[in-house]
C-alpha cells in the first residue's frame, strides 16, 4: 500500500468522507484573497508554515445533523464546536503515519486558503454560498488540511461549476448576506453569533435560524445550506431548528 492510500485510510477509520491531496507549488500559485471573517487578511502561503512542504492533504467530515452544528459559549468570546472535534483526531491520526514515515507534518496557517486549496485538491467546487459543494455530500463538509513534505501524488483539481445558474442559497439568506460567491460578514448570522452582543437588527431573524437550545448553546444558521439543491431531503429533516420552537419551523 503506498503512503496517499495509507493516509487516506486513516482518515476515513476516523470518519472522513473527503480527501484530496494538492501540491503545494500549486497551492501557492493561487491568487491571494482577502478574508474579510474576523481578520481582515489576506491569505497566505503554505510554506510561510513550513518552507520544506510539498504536499497539503485535504480531508472533510460530513454534517449530518444540526446537532453537528452547535457552537457552545465557554466564556466571554471563547468558543466550541463540538461536532468538528473529529477534524483534529483525523489531523493527529495523519500526522503521526507521516512522521512514523520519516517525514515532517503541521498545520497551516489559519489565513491558508483552504476552501480555494479543497477545489484544487478535488474535494468539490466553490459555490455561491462560499461553501464548497461536493456531489455527494453538498456543502456540508467540515475542512482540515495537514501539510507535509512527503512527495505525494496530486489529486485531479475539480472544475466544474456545481452552482451554475442556481441562486436559491442567494435568495434564501435571511439577512441579504450573500451574492454570488461573494459573503458580508457584518451581516451573516454566524458570524454575529460569535459577537459579544448581537445587532437589535439581526435579533429576530436569529431567533429563527440560529436559535439558542440551551443558555450556553447555539445552532448555527445554516439556511443559504439547506437551500442548496446538493442538500439531502435526509439533511433538510435533521433540523433542531424546526423541533425546539414552533416558530422556528
Amino acid at each position: 500500500m503506498d503512503l496517499k492510500t495509507k493516509l487516506k485510510d486513516v482518515a476515513r477509520k476516523r470518519g472522513a468522507v473527503a480527501f484530496g491531496v494538492a501540491s503545494v507549488d500549486d497551492a501557492d500559485a493561487l491568487k491571494p484573497v482577502k478574508i474579510t471573517w474576523g481578520v481582515n487578511a489576506y491569505t497566505k502561503k503554505l510554506r510561510n508554515s513550513m518552507p520544506t512542504a510539498r504536499s497539503v492533504i485535504v480531508f472533510g467530515i460530513a454534517s449530518q445533523d444540526d446537532a453537528d452544528e452547535l457552537q457552545i459559549t465557554r466564556s466571554k468570546g471563547s468558543f466550541e464546536w463540538p461536532g468538528y472535534t473529529r477534524l483534529g483526531l483525523i489531523a493527529r491520526d495523519i500526522m503521526r503515519v507521516l512522521r512514523e514515515c520519516g517525514f515532517k507534518a503541521s498545520f497551516p496557517s489559519e489565513l491558508a486558503s483552504y476552501k480555494r486549496i479543497a477545489q484544487l485538491a478535488g474535494v468539490g467546487s466553490f459555490g455561491k454560498h462560499t461553501l464548497i459543494i461536493n456531489e455527494k455530500y453538498g456543502p456540508w463538509l467540515r475542512l482540515e488540511m495537514v501539510l507535509t513534505d512527503a512527495p505525494l501524488e496530486p489529486d485531479k483539481p475539480f472544475d466544474e461549476n456545481l452552482c451554475g445558474r442556481c441562486d436559491r442559497c442567494v435568495r434564501a439568506c435571511p439577512m441579504r448576506a450573500l451574492k454570488p460567491y461573494v459573503i458580508d460578514p457584518d451581516r451573516c448570522l454566524v458570524a454575529a453569533a460569535e459577537m459579544d452582543r448581537v445587532p437589535p437588527s439581526m435579533k429576530k431573524a436569529m431567533e429563527r435560524h440560529s436559535p439558542l437550545i440551551t443558555p450556553n448553546a447555539r445552532v448555527m444558521c445554516t439556511t443559504c445550506q439547506k437551500a442548496c439543491r446538493y442538500t439531502s431531503a435526509e439533511r433538510r429533516r435533521s433540523s433542531i431548528a424546526r423541533r425546539v420552537k414552533g416558530r422556528n419551523a
